[in-house]
């Protein structure tokens, strides 16, 4: 009984089963995908910005990070704008620079959202692991902050700096007095009648 239990599909099982379906095949779309690897390129333009700043220039964590994020930023502007959404640059309401703007107001938001979860995380470490300075820590911190702040900058990159143009208007025919329709011809020839 148990084992038939175990192996009889239930109506609920088979939707539970649907449902992952429908979210596995979301998840692998072809845009998200590349928006996915577009990110992934910019974690080590991040990182090894990070890296230049903060270890090497010796600037504080609270510029290093930010001005990091900013540079790959950039990059990933552009490696969005010729790949990801390259199929909506014809139709976009904005020119490359109004997009670049946009991207990066939306990237700004998700750099505050990173950076916050970067600096929460590099706590919970220091406290965790009683450090007075985050040290390597900072970069699984810093990798928290980006995965945090993915799905806020693929959906509001696309629908707010690849968004489209309305479609234009059909303007109305004006619509003008009614066309004269010819009154028939009374016949030639015919007699009239008293």
């Amino acid at each position: 009984m148990c084992g038939r239990f175990l192996t009889r599909p239930t109506r609920l099982g088979i939707q539970n089963s649907a449902v992952i379906k429908a979210l596995i095949k979301k998840a692998a779309h072809p845009r998200l995908l590349r928006f996915g690897m577009v990110g992934l390129s910019g974690v080590p333009v991040n990182l090894g910005m990070l890296w230049l700043f903060s270890d090497n220039l010796g600037w504080p964590l609270a510029l290093a990070s930010p001005l990091a994020i900013e540079i790959s930023i950039i990059w990933n502007f552009l490696l969005n704008d010729t790949w990801t959404f390259s199929d909506r640059k014809a139709d976009a309401s904005a020119h490359f620079f109004k997009r670049m703007y946009r991207y990066n107001v939306v990237s700004l938001v998700g750099l505050a959202i990173q950076v916050g979860a970067a600096f929460a995380m590099n706590q919970v470490f220091m406290t965790t692991f009683e450090l007075t300075e985050p040290g390597i820590w900072k970069y699984p911190a810093q990798m928290v902050g980006i995965a945090v702040a993915m799905s806020w900058n693929f959906l509001s990159n696309f629908y707010f700096t690849w968004a489209q143009k309305k479609p234009a208007e059909t303007p109305e025919v004006e619509a003008g007095p009614p066309a004269e329709v010819p009154a028939e011809a009374e016949p030639v020839g015919e007699p009239t009648r008293p």
